[in-house]
């Protein structure tokens, strides 16, 4: 008697593995679109507090003039630093 052709050895391998690669890329994809999400909370967290924080530290056109560093400041913990990842 012949076994069903699903449960033949040639066929079931390639299914695995077919199985394996794309749960591997969903879960690739699952873990970018997580990261770029936490990213981007990030930066936006620590940009609304360290903008707060000038704000009250800082006379007024200080803290305005603090915003491009508190956005580099921002942008780099956030994406560059690896903190997060």
């Amino acid at each position: 008697m012949r076994e069903p052709l699903f449960y033949h050895a040639k066929t079931v391998v390639p299914v695995i593995l077919w199985c394996r690669l794309w749960c591997q890329r969903w879960a690739r994809a699952a873990r970018l679109a997580y990261n770029r999400f936490m990213e981007r909370k990030i930066f936006w967290a620590v940009f609304v507090f360290l903008g707060l924080l000038a704000d009250f530290v800082l006379p007024l056109w200080w803290g305005i003039a603090a915003t491009i560093p508190i956005l580099f400041i921002s942008w780099w913990v956030a994406y560059r630093s690896e903190w997060f990842s």
